[in-house]
Formats: structure tokens, C-alpha cells, sequence
């Protein structure tokens, strides 16, 4: 916006302050502040930003007062100005590392410096790691490899529970219904979509379940189900 105010947050420090949520599917976050919510929406770009539509403006204001003093606390004027100067000339160096560029300063390498190592230091603390450096010169680190164990099931544990009994019904996971199985004795859960609960759509349903179980060597005798599911005892 041309006429946007510009803060630079940091979601550590909030977050030891105030509980925050994530929306993944709107892809939003809440600040749950004392006098509101705060809502940080994303642009086109990906940027936070807060929503003043959706949030309390008195929290808003509240929250970044709170967020830009603490980000300086302790810190004199002086200080802070020298530790912006200390990044800015890190980065103008081709951002050199973190651990030789304090050896450069105190060992008088650099002409016309003004930067002290106490001001490499505040920088450090007050605006994290370099940036440029973490995402240049950070190796990768090799994943653990993916170990894959198949348990065989013991055929007495097949013949012991040849005949099953399954339980049924469609349960909603956020306004989502899912028809679930559950067998006894064997607990085995199987869980599908079902945006259509019509007869023809849950005895399909039923249908696939009863096809794993026979690949399996098992035979289904009852599936215990409420009323909604009388319309496909035919």
C-alpha cells in the first residue's frame, strides 16, 4: 500500500508473549493479544502483513509498541545505529563470516573503519545471524536414511480371527465426512471421503472394505452400523 507504515516483527519474540495460531488452508496468523485478535494475512509475495479489517486496532498498535521496544532493550541509541552500521558494512564486504569479521576489525585490517567488534556482537544479538551467510555457506546435512519394516503377520493369527465383525459409521472431520471401519479383534481402521451418503454410495463404500479383507484371507459375517445406514441392508 503507498501509504503502509513498515514494522519489522519478530515471531520469536511474540511468540514468548502471546499464544499465535496458523491457518494453513487461509494461510493466515492470529496474535491472541489481551485487548484482541491480531490478524497477520500474506500477499502475493508471501509477506505478513496485519489485517486492520479483521483485528483489534488497539492490539495491533499495542503489539508492535510492545514488540519494536523490546527489540532494543537494553540497547542505547548509539548502539543500535552502530549495529546497523556493523551488518550494512558486512554485507558491502560480500558478507564475510561471522567469525572473521571481528578478527578484521581488531586486528585494524579495514581502512576507514568506525566499526567496533562491540558492535558485531550487538548486531548479532539484536538482529539474529547474518542471513547472507546462513544461506550461502550452511552445508546440507544428510537425512537419516528411511529404514521400511514389514511386519508378518503369523497365519495362527489369521486362522484365530477368520470370521470378523466390523463396526461402521461416517464421522466429520472439519465439516469433512469420512465413513470409518473398525474391525474387532484384528483393530484394523479404514477410513474414506464420502461426500455423497446416499445407498448406492455407502454400500460401494462398504463394498471396497470388504474386498481388503477378503485379499487378506478374513471373512466378514456382521458390520454393526447405525439407522443411517438401514437404506443399504438390501
Amino acid at each position: 500500500m503507498p501509504n503502509g507504515i513498515a514494522n519489522i516483527l519478530s515471531q520469536h519474540q511474540m511468540e514468548q508473549k502471546y499464544r499465535i495460531t496458523y491457518n494453513s488452508w487461509e494461510g493466515y496468523y492470529v496474535v491472541h493479544h489481551p485487548k484482541g485478535p491480531v490478524r497477520f494475512c500474506k500477499d502475493h509475495q508471501g509477506l505478513p502483513y496485519i489485517d486492520m479489517g479483521k483485528s483489534s486496532t488497539d492490539a495491533a498498535i499495542l503489539l508492535v509498541q510492545t514488540v519494536r521496544g523490546n527489540y532494543a532493550e537494553g540497547y542505547t541509541k548509539k548502539e543500535v545505529l552502530e549495529a546497523k552500521v556493523a551488518r550494512r558494512q558486512q554485507g558491502m564486504m560480500g558478507a564475510v563470516s561471522e567469525n572473521d569479521y571481528p578478527g578484521l576489525v581488531s586486528s585494524h585490517l579495514l581502512r576507514n573503519n568506525n566499526v567496533t567488534p562491540a558492535a558485531i556482537t550487538n548486531a548479532r544479538t539484536l538482529f539474529g545471524p547474518d542471513l547472507a551467510n546462513v544461506r550461502g555457506k550452511t552445508v546440507r546435512i544428510k537425512p537419516d536414511p528411511v529404514v521400511e519394516n514389514y511386519v508378518a503377520i503369523p497365519r495362527d493369527f489369521v486362522l484365530a480371527n477368520k470370521h470378523l465383525t466390523l463396526a461402521a459409521d461416517v464421522f466429520f472431520v472439519d465439516g469433512i465426512p469420512l465413513l470409518l471401519t473398525l474391525s474387532r479383534r484384528v483393530k484394523f481402521v479404514t477410513a474414506e471421503h464420502s461426500p455423497v451418503r446416499t445407498a448406492i454410495a455407502l454400500a460401494n463404500h462398504l463394498k471396497k472394505v470388504l474386498r481388503v479383507y477378503h485379499r487378506a484371507g478374513f471373512t466378514v459375517r456382521y458390520v454393526l452400523m447405525d439407522g443411517e445406514f438401514e437404506k443399504v441392508m438390501a
